[in-house]
């Protein structure tokens, strides 16, 4: 498996691993770079809940959304409080936690679903975000691997979740794929079909999120 980067025409880094079918999925990681923010979370920060001012974070989120081919309106992103709730998604959710940190999916910290064209968005600071991707049966997933949800098996509970909505069978190496991402420290912020960087100066991780992921399953 290969890692590399591409700047969009808005002037986002993007990153992307190649053990996805470009055919099925796209996934992504934002950088700090590119964005609106004001220090400390300058610039390209996308949390609604660490402080920043609203209407930045919702221009970061829609320049981020725009570069993978989507609207702000399409995301549906949860509330993460490193448990190990995993929650099935579909067209009925969509948006929600768009622009409103109330309205996220409450107390989870992975999302999974096998609805086309439906952006699943985590953020991520020290954490790893873990991406499944089920090519048989058409189905994604996005975990926040952080060391408490770690310890609680988030990953292997969401793949057990997969397996039980949608038939998933990772022994199927063929079928299907999962990605442990790069995490974040003061110094690196790195992602998948997103964006990544080095950070070369020093700030506090708990400033502001340092990157976001986002996976979508694609209308094939």
């Amino acid at each position: 498996m290969s890692y590399f980067l591409r700047r969009t025409e808005n002037n986002l880094w993007l990153g992307k691993f190649s053990a996805f079918p470009t055919d099925l999925v796209t996934h992504a990681v934002s950088t700090r770079l590119g964005g609106v923010s004001k220090p400390p979370f300058d610039s390209l920060n996308l949390a609604l809940h660490v402080g920043d001012e609203s209407a930045d974070v919702l221009a970061n989120r829609k320049k981020f959304v725009q570069s993978l081919g989507f609207t702000l309106n399409d995301i549906v992103t949860p509330n993460q409080v490193h448990g190990d709730k995993i929650f099935r998604v579909d067209e009925n959710y969509r948006g929600c936690g768009c622009a409103n940190y109330a309205d996220s999916i409450p107390e989870t910290d992975a999302l999974i679903t096998d609805t086309p064209e439906l952006p699943l968005m985590l953020c991520f600071a020290d954490c790893v975000p873990i991406f499944f991707v089920d090519v048989r049966n058409g189905a994604i997933g996005l975990a926040h691997g952080g060391w408490k949800g770690t310890l609680k098996k988030i990953a292997a509970k969401t793949l057990l979740k997969m397996r039980d909505e949608f038939g998933t069978r990772p022994a199927e190496p063929t079928m299907f794929h999962a990605v442990v991402g790069i995490t974040s420290t003061v110094k690196i912020a790195l992602l998948i079909r997103g964006a990544s960087s080095l950070l070369q100066r020093k700030t506090k991780i708990s400033a502001s999120k340092l990157m976001t992921c986002a996976v979508t399953l694609l209308n094939t």
